[in-house]
This record gives structure tokens, sequence and C-alpha cells, in this order.
């Protein structure tokens, strides 16, 4: 979806064809976002969870970057909570 994005908008004016386009991208994003989040804090401490806690970290940073115009400021408040958090609704 990202990739059918930027082939078919990025780089061309904005249209309203191409900010519902993005629109749709971005909730995806954020459940992805949401998902790395749960996984992240799910992990824990537990070292037998290390390696996929260190892949889960830098997925989560890369979107929420992406979200965040390249920053992670507030990416660390998430983590805590995010188990306590409803799951987002269904699109």
């Amino acid at each position: 979806m990202a990739a059918a994005y930027q082939t078919t908008f990025e780089g061309k004016d904005e249209t309203a064809q191409s900010k519902l386009a993005l629109e749709k991208l971005n909730v995806i994003i954020d459940r992805m976002i949401d998902a790395y989040t749960r996984a992240v804090a799910a992990a824990g401490n537990d070292p037998a969870n290390a390696q996929n806690k260190t892949q889960w970290s830098s997925k989560l940073s890369e979107f929420y970057k992406f979200r965040h115009q390249g920053s992670e400021v507030g990416l660390n408040d998430l983590i805590p909570g995010a188990l306590a958090k409803p799951l987002p609704p269904k699109p």
C-alpha cells in the first residue's frame, strides 16, 4: 500500500484522492504502531525475548517516526501502558 501511494502520489500536487489514500495508509500504520508497541511491552525484560524485542523496537521506531515527522518524541511513553489499552477498532 505504501509503495502504491509513493508510485501514484509522491512528489505530485495534493489532491482529494491523494489525501484519502494517505489517510487510509496512516490508519494501517497506526495499527502497526499499536501492534509493535504491544509486542515490545509484552516482551518485557525476558532474555528469551531479547532478540525479538530488539527487532520489534526497531520496526516500531521506524513506523512511529514516519507518522511523527521523523521524531521519536513520545514513543517511550506508549510502551508502558500498551497492554492496558483496548485493541483499536477494525477499519
